[in-house]
Formats: structure tokens, sequence, C-alpha cells
């Protein structure tokens, strides 16, 4: 208990479970638009300690269930659910000032220098009250990192008895510098002629892989699931993170048939495997490990671990391995949390936090209490009005009857403005109620073979004559307004000329390295951090004064993943993320983001205006398109509806697994609820339901109506795997 342990005698090298790096807990750094800040704490109880070599508990919380963590006197600290411990801890590791600092106590001697041992100070314990999460019981492993600077580390456990909630924290009050591990060299790594990565860049021999993993993971977590084209995460993401707490190893007691879930790569897609893995680094998301059968009790022990603050900059890292400390398996981790190693300096300040959290009733609940616990403390409300997700909508991507992007001549199935108004006709005429339509790539002047990546923000003229607003108001719709990868040569000038109100001479662009995969190669431009604030309001401004419903972010991973900007430093890429949705919010428009990585969804808890997300992959690559349950779970999680990409219903016409499509599509809110659907014949022989307008259905027609240069034949297949 707390006055035993106030009295114990503890090694001056003790560890603790907490899952964040700051400094101290008041005022502490959180990244952009953080989360509430606890109350005052208590006063810490009298824990200094001296070095002894025993391994006694000297910390141990549970939740009812039986649910807890323990740390020990040898700084060792263990996960257990119930009379069995799942994890173990492995060595905390830190990289500073271009090395790698360790817990002596956790690597033998002849495995590290001197030099480079953290040096341990205390153990230190705390009561507080946080205004949402409720009070808690902390306690804390301070270190120093040797040198001029003796930069001081707080790693601790908070446990929350009220939320039956664990986080892991890390503290530094000093921030830190030189703290990437790997020089940012994306020409190296993204060549075509990269030998290493060579096989995952041939887009047309589908290959079985999970983004991230590394040689020895299990066949099952290898063979389960198929991509049709490479993550270009694989090769810039980092699975190393610069500071290792909490990292964890499979118990000698760990479960047998154990299985992991988790969300990794561009779309957040679920993945299943065997025991403690599937830790995707910058390209991952929450972890979820799970008994592989029911106990006598008939229970499903669960427990989930992921970042809770700091969402595009904290990880649960794969690439453990330190060869300075690590001479053997049993001291490297299999799952390494914090800040990704990317990262050039940690700011003064700096806190960061990861969250442990339970269930017994197996993955789906303990998602929807974990989720419902980090939507609580960011605020996080849906939008049940939200036009995006409530309203019958026509969509105009890679899969649909009309994908004009993809076509080598953009009339080649009538022009757009033609075809779209004939198609609102139709749909007035047989009281069908699209509400908004969705245009894609073509809508803007583009370059197909660098990934369709936009050169202006401004209808085409040919395509649209009257232009988007007209042409809406004539059809009495609105629009969906798709924004993708950004060309280097981007025209900016129209940007700036929009956004005089914030007196902002130019918007800068930065470019990223040349990269060449086998079905897009160029460079990429994105808008420099410091001016993404007037960025996105004169980009919002703009389509708003077209008519436009919502706005589509697609390539989300290109647009993070490819810019050292937004992986060098802390901040930028959540200000990226905030200035989006802040402009969104001012100009009213609900968001839609595509090809997200987890951490993107994780992000979206602090973005009111982000209200949906896409869960599957793109119609056009592959037959199974509809399988977004697992996937959704984390959507549902976040607060997210998710969304399943267009589909075409027309058998004779070529569509691909339609009833399965129509189905989901009308289970689109989270896989919960069942809409009433309606079905289409062969070509509009339209049956509606009673209330057509109860699920966000991405359904796609042909109309009746003849439009110029229109062809009876399905369209051809994409060359280019746009995703939106």
């Amino acid at each position: 208990d707390r006055g035993e342990f106030s009295s114990l005698r503890i090694p001056r090298m003790a560890l603790v479970v907490a899952f964040s790096v700051a400094v101290g807990v008041h005022g502490a750094w959180r990244g952009p638009r953080p989360g509430p800040q606890p109350d005052e704490l208590l006063a810490p109880g009298p824990l200094v300690m001296e070095a002894e070599n025993s391994n006694r508990q000297v910390w141990k919380r549970e939740t009812q269930d039986g649910q807890g963590v323990a740390v020990y006197s040898d700084r060792r600290y263990e996960v257990s659910i119930g009379s069995k411990t799942w994890l173990t801890s492995a060595p905390v590791l830190l990289h500073t000032d271009s090395q790698w600092f360790v817990d002596p106590l956790h690597v033998p001697v002849e495995n590290a220098t001197r030099a480079t041992f953290l040096k341990f100070k205390r153990f230190s314990e705390k009561e507080g009250t946080d205004q949402i999460l409720g009070r808690y019981e902390e306690i804390g492993l301070e270190y120093e990192v040797p040198g001029k600077s003796r930069v001081p580390m707080t790693l601790a456990v908070q446990f929350y008895p009220e939320k039956e909630l664990f986080l892991f924290k890390q503290r530094l009050p000093k921030g830190l510098k030189k703290t990437n591990t790997t020089a940012w060299d994306m020409q190296a790594t993204l060549g075509a002629d990269n030998v290493q990565h060579k096989a995952f860049l041939d887009a047309t021999n589908p290959r079985s892989f999970v983004s991230g993993v590394q040689e020895g993971n299990s066949d099952v977590e290898k063979d389960v699931f198929t991509m049709n084209w490479p993550s270009v995460g694989q090769f810039l993401a980092t699975g190393q993170a610069l500071i290792h707490f909490p990292s964890f190893l499979e118990a000698d007691t760990f479960p047998d048939h154990t299985r992991h879930l988790t969300w990794n790569g561009r779309f957040a897609t679920a993945r299943w495997g065997a025991g403690l893995g599937g830790a995707g680094g910058q390209e991952g998301g929450p972890l979820v490990l799970f008994a592989g059968e029911p106990t006598s009790a008939g229970s499903l022990p669960t427990m989930v671990l992921a970042p809770f603050d700091n969402f595009k900059s904290n990880i649960l890292g794969y690439n453990c391995t330190v060869e300075d400390f690590i001479g053997s398996p049993e001291y490297t981790a299999q799952v390494c949390a914090g800040p990704h190693a990317h990262l050039e300096a940690l700011p003064k300040q700096f806190e960061s936090t990861f969250s442990l959290s339970f269930s017994s009733s197996g993955p789906t609940d303990a998602m929807h209490t974990w989720g419902k616990t980090l939507r609580g403390y960011y605020k996080k409300e849906t939008t049940e009005g939200d036009v995006l997700t409530n309203k019958l909508s026509y969509w105009t991507d890679n899969g649909a009857y009309y994908s004009w992007y993809s076509y080598d001549n953009l009339m080649e199935k009538g022009r757009p403005a033609d075809v779209l108004m004939n198609l609102a006709e139709e749909f007035q005429e047989n009281k069908i109620p699209v509400h908004y339509y969705q245009l894609d790539a073509y809508w803007f002047k583009f370059e197909r073979e660098n990934a369709n990546c936009k050169l202006n923000w401004e209808e085409q003229s040919h395509l649209f004559p009257d232009g988007l607003k007209s042409l809406g108001e004539k059809m009495n719709s609105t629009w969906l307004y798709y924004d993708g990868p950004t060309c280097a040569k981007f025209e900016v000038e129209n940007l700036i000329a929009e956004n005089k109100e914030d007196k902002a001479s130019s918007i800068e662009m930065v470019t990223s390295n040349p990269y060449n995969l086998t079905w897009a190669q160029g460079q990429l431009a994105t808008v420099h951090p410091n001016h993404a604030k007037s960025y996105f309001r004169a980009l919002m401004k703009q389509i708003k004064e077209k008519g436009a419903a919502g706005y589509e972010i697609d390539f989300m991973d290109f647009g993070y993943l490819l810019f050292k900007h937004y992986n060098a430093e802390i901040e930028t890429a959540h200000n990226y993320l905030a200035a989006m949705n802040d402009a969104a919010v001012e100009h009213s428009l609900p968001i839609q983001y595509c090809m997200p990585l987890p951490s993107d969804l994780l992000a979206s808890v602090q973005h009111s205006a982000v209200t949906n997300a896409r869960a599957s992959q793109d119609y056009q690559i592959g037959e199974d398109n509809w399988n977004i349950a697992a996937t959704a779970l984390l959507h549902e999680a976040v607060g997210l509806r998710s969304s399943k990409d267009n589909f075409q219903t027309n058998v004779k016409n070529g569509a691909i697994n339609a009833a399965l499509n129509a189905l989901v599509a009308t289970w689109c809110s989270a896989h919960l609820t069942l809409a009433q659907p309606y079905a289409t014949g062969p070509n509009t022989n339209y049956k509606l339901n009673p209330n057509p307008d109860a699920c966000p259905t991405l359904h796609h027609f042909k109309p009746n109506k003849s439009t110029t240069n229109r062809t009876p034949t399905r369209s051809p297949k994409s060359k280019t795997p746009n995703s939106s």
C-alpha cells in the first residue's frame, strides 16, 4: 500500500509504467489544440531511494476485473490480466545528441558503455485530479541524461480508477536536441532502382504484405492481407521511436493463441495476426491484444494500447533494435512506444502520453470503451446534420461509370457539365433525392502521370463552361470538392488573391524529393507549415463560393510521409490538420479524409469538421472493396462514419459484387444500423424505400438520356490508382 511504498528502499535505476515524456505536469507541451490539463497535483510522497538490486514490487494498480500494471524496484514493469502476466518491459531507451542512452539495469554491462547510461535519480509518487478523467494515482521514474546539459526526464504511469484507465507519460522539461536516428533522404529510399523494395513497386503484381512488418513475424500475419499497390509509407515511414517507454515483450506466461488486431497504412486497413506484433510505426494505429479463446468464465480478456496525444508524432514502433546496446532478442522490444525517430528535436516542456485500457468482452467492446474515453477527453461530437454522411450522393471516383480523370480523352463519355446536368434531371424525374455530387481529380487541371496532382484550384473551363457555381444552381445541387496531391508546378497565385483579408503577401509551397513508382512518378508539393492557415482559408473560401457541400482531402499518406517539413518538427503535422479543420469550420464545410493513416483518424478527435473517412480501397482496385467491417471499428471508436467507395449496381454493365456493396453501403454508419436501401434495375428502373435519405449510400447510376460523345461501354480500368 502507499504507506509501505513510501518507506521502501528502491534501486536508484527503477522503472515506472508511464507512457509519456515531458517536463513536469503543469504547462507541459502536448501539441497544438491540447486536451484538458489536469488540476493541481497533490504534493509527491517522500520517495528518494538508493540503489539496490532487488526486484520487489513497489507499485501496482488494478481494475475491478483484475487487469493491472505493476512496477518493480529494478525498474521493470508488467501488464497482467488476472493471475497471468501478459507483457513485461523491455529496456528504457532515449536518443539525443545523436546517440542512444539506456537504463544500465536493463542491459548487461558488456552490451553498453558507461558513457551511454541514463542516470536514475529516484521514484516519486503523486495523486491528482483531471477535470475529465477524474482522480488518478501516479508513480514516476526520474532520470537524468548525462552530459553538460544534464537533461531531466520523468517516465510515469498513472491510473484513473473511475475510467479504469492507465496512462504512460514521458516528460522532458528541457526538451531534447539531435533526436533523429537517421538522415532524411527520400531519394535513396523511394527510387524504383532501390533493390530492397523493388518487389513492392510492381503494382501489376499484387503482393500480400503488412506495411512495416519485420522479418520473423508469423505467417498468419503476412498472408492474410493483400493490397494491390504498395504504401508509399512502406519506404519513408520509420518504425523506430526515439524514446522507448513503454516498451514490451511477451512475458513467459503470455497466453497461447493470443491474437492482435491493429490498423495500418493508407486507408488505415485492419490487420490481424498472432501474438504481440503488428505495430506499424508511423503507418500504424492502436494495438489490440485479445485472448484467442474465452476463459472458463466466458470472458474474452482484451487490452488496447494507443497514443493518447501528439497523434501525428506518437507511434507504436516495431523497429526497436538498438545495436549499440542490444545483443540478444530477450532485450529487444516487440513494441516500443514514443515519438517517431524522424523528429530532429523535442521542444521544452514536452509531454507525450499513451493509454492502456482493458475489456473482458473482446476487441469490439474494448475499442468502444477506449474510443468513448478518447472522444470524451477531446470533446469530439458527432454531427448528425452533416450532409456528407446523411444525404444521398453521386460520385465520379475510380471505378465509377463516369471517372473522367482516368480517360485519355476527358470528353470520352461526354462533357462532364452536360452529363451531370442530365443525371440531375433524371434523378428528379424518378424522385431520387441526390443532394450532392462528388467531383474528382478532373475538375481542376492536373498531371495524370504524377498521381493526378493538381496544377491549380480552378475548374477547367472546357469541361464546365459556365462554371461550377452556375451548374450547381441549375442542377439544384451542391458539390463535394476533391483535393489530392499538389504538383510541384502548382499555381498558387489565385489563392493569394483570394486571401487578401489575411494580408498575406504570398503562400509558400515546399517540394518533395522526386519519386518513382510504377503507376506514378514526378515531384509533388505541399503548403509550407507556416502558411497552412492562409492556404486553407483561401481554398475553403473559394469552393464555398462555388457551391461546396464539403471538402474531400485525398492521398493523406503522400501529403505527410513525402515531406521532411512535416516529419522533422513535431508541431507541423498537427498544425496542418488544425489549419484545414479551422478553415472548414469557418465556412461550415464538413471534411472527408481519404487515404488516411491511422494517425490521421486519431487526430480527428481534435477536429470537429472531420465527419467521415474512407474505409475501403478504390472500387476499381479489387473485388473486396465491400469488406470494411474491421476497419470501420476504428472509425466508430474515434467518432467518424465509414465511407465505402462508390460502386456500380448494373451487373450487365460490369458491376462487381453489386449486392454485397449495396448491403455494406446501407450499413455505412459504422455498420451498426441498417438503413432502408433502394435498388436499381438493369438501366434506371429505380425502386425507392420510404426514407431514401436515411443512409449515405454511394451508388452510381447510368442515365437513360443520351449525352454528347457518350459510349455504351463501361469505363476502362483506371491507369493510375487514384484513391479518393
